[in-house]
């Protein structure tokens, strides 16, 4: 009796162990309904809930636990992109590259460019796709700056012209095929439309999970060298992207407790490091001058840039000096 009880349960974890549920396939939706809707679409028509149809066809059966979350911003981004559990992200919003005002920016639902916070991705991730026009310019450009160098196996994916959502959806589950599918070379081969892939019995139009991704062991997510600083947000209504430099810091979340970040020593420049806070665009509606972030750290001694009036300096992005 006893025998079979074991047997029993070495199946069942077995099973557990590969089905798929402790890695997650995540979609951040962050865009908002045209202004103007092709005579065509129903009264009713939603972006992000057909967003969230169309990736559910792709990993229906799939075995993955799809997390698809609506009007993403910069602390939900960061959260999944930095979760050991996150093993394929697909980001969807407005974003634009080339050169002008609006360039290399990736903009959320609420107009803020959340870009930065790409720069740092836990290296249990195989996948990050940003489904947005000409989005290879932000790719590029985290690559260039080297701040993946430590995400050996991440595959990622990005546009680079103005393309409709449909089609970068699909290009983009076509692209995540090669990792996280176990026969991506019949997962959307042909080029026609995808009406005609169910016509084939030997093109799939849905992603198969791979089990041995699921059995990857998690990695803490990467952090550089560097000094510790605790923040206290003193604006908790509000979250802001933080940066030194090209570094991105980390998101400062929406309470007023303690949280802490780590400032890389490489950041330093002429013996200092400037940090750069900036807030959400709906501070800008505050009537009253942004409070004075509570910054500790060893050793070094914090200065924040005022105006002549002793306000922070910048309508809502405010600037500190941390040096010895």
């Amino acid at each position: 009796m006893y025998r079979y009880l074991i047997i029993l349960f070495c199946l069942v974890f077995q099973f557990s162990a590969f089905s798929g549920v402790e890695r997650e396939i995540v979609v951040l939706s962050s865009i908002n309904n045209p202004e103007s809707q092709p005579f065509w679409r129903s009264k009713n028509y939603e972006i992000e809930e057909s967003i969230r149809v169309r990736f559910e066809k792709f990993f229906n059966n799939s075995g993955y636990k799809l997390r698809f979350i609506p009007q993403a911003n910069a602390e939900i981004l960061e959260d999944h992109l930095t979760s050991p559990k996150t093993l394929a992200l697909y980001w969807v919003s407005h974003s634009a590259g080339g050169e002008g005002i609006l360039s290399n920016v990736v903009l959320d639902a609420f107009g803020n460019n959340v870009q930065d916070v790409f720069k740092r991705v836990n290296p249990n991730m195989v996948f990050l796709g940003i489904i947005g026009c000409e989005s290879s310019a932000t790719i590029e450009s985290i690559k260039e700056e080297g701040h993946w160098r430590n995400n050996k196996g991440l595959t990622s994916f990005a546009l680079d012209k103005k393309i409709g959502l449909t089609r970068g959806i699909r290009e983009a589950v076509i692209a995540s095929a090669a990792v996280i599918d176990s026969h991506p070379h019949t997962f959307l081969t042909s080029n026609s439309k995808l009406h005609s892939y169910r016509a084939n019995s030997h093109i799939r139009t849905n992603i198969q999970s791979i089990p041995e991704l699921v059995k990857l062991n998690y990695v803490n997510e990467n952090r550089s060298e560097g000094i510790k600083v605790i923040i206290k947000n003193t604006n908790p209504n509000y979250s802001a992207i933080m940066t030194v430099g090209n570094y991105f810091i980390g998101v400062l979340k929406r309470t007023n407790g303690p949280q802490e970040f780590i400032i890389p020593f490489e950041s330093l420049r002429h013996n200092r490091y400037k940090l750069q806070v900036n807030f959400e665009n709906a501070i800008l509606n505050l009537k009253e001058p942004i409070n004075e972030l509570s910054i500790e750290v060893f050793n070094l001694q914090v200065d924040a840039r005022k105006n002549r009036s002793g306000e922070m300096f910048g309508d809502k992005t405010n600037f500190y000096i941390l040096q010895p």
